[in-house]
């Protein structure tokens, strides 16, 4: 079944593939519509100029050959990637437009000790230990991390945790032999 774009206004993602408007490429990403004479030169510039990263490059590409009637087995044999990636790539740009070339990076694994974990621990560090009723001066990091643990803020941490999180962003800790010196 093809489907043709009836209005190529402005895109909206309630329009696009819902039963409110038409879709641009089929489920199984295989290209039944026409792309915009604007969305067409932005994505020519982004592949002739290079306009972003490879990922940004890339996905542009993929769209131009989309849009030339290639199959996404051949798109993905043009540019060395899997037919999933192609498919989730057109999937997108049906749903997004040219947003959806920009990748989103996420930043990597979510931090193990949440915003609320830290701050009580950070209240903990800052209250002398005789406070709390323990027979010591001062916090070591091995004794904080006892502590905070014992105390239920955390199920586990350990002092390279404690450390690591309490440092300074970008900061380095001076172990081992001083700078400078032989």
């Amino acid at each position: 079944m093809t489907i043709e774009v009836v209005n190529e206004g402005s895109r909206s993602p309630a329009r696009m593939g819902s039963a409110a408007g038409p879709a641009r490429f089929s489920g199984n990403g295989e290209p039944r519509a026409r792309i915009t004479d604007e969305e067409r030169s932005r994505l020519l510039g982004f592949v002739r100029k290079g306009g972003g990263t490879i990922v940004t490059w890339r996905r542009a590409q993929i769209v131009l050959l989309a849009e030339k009637g290639r199959s996404p087995s051949e798109i993905a044999d043009v540019v060395f990637a899997d037919v999933e990636t192609v498919r989730a790539a057109l999937r997108a740009f049906d749903e997004n437009g040219l947003e959806s070339l920009f990748p989103r990076y996420r930043g990597g694994r979510p931090p193990r000790v949440s915003a609320d974990a830290r701050r009580r621990i950070a209240e903990a560090a800052v209250t002398a230990p005789a406070d709390l009723g323990l027979p010591f001066e001062r916090w070591s990091l091995a004794k904080l991390a006892d502590h905070v643990v014992a105390t239920g803020i955390v199920s586990a941490i350990s002092r390279e945790g404690l450390r690591v999180s309490f440092s300074p962003r970008g900061s380095r800790s001076r172990t081992g032999r001083a700078r400078g010196g032989r």
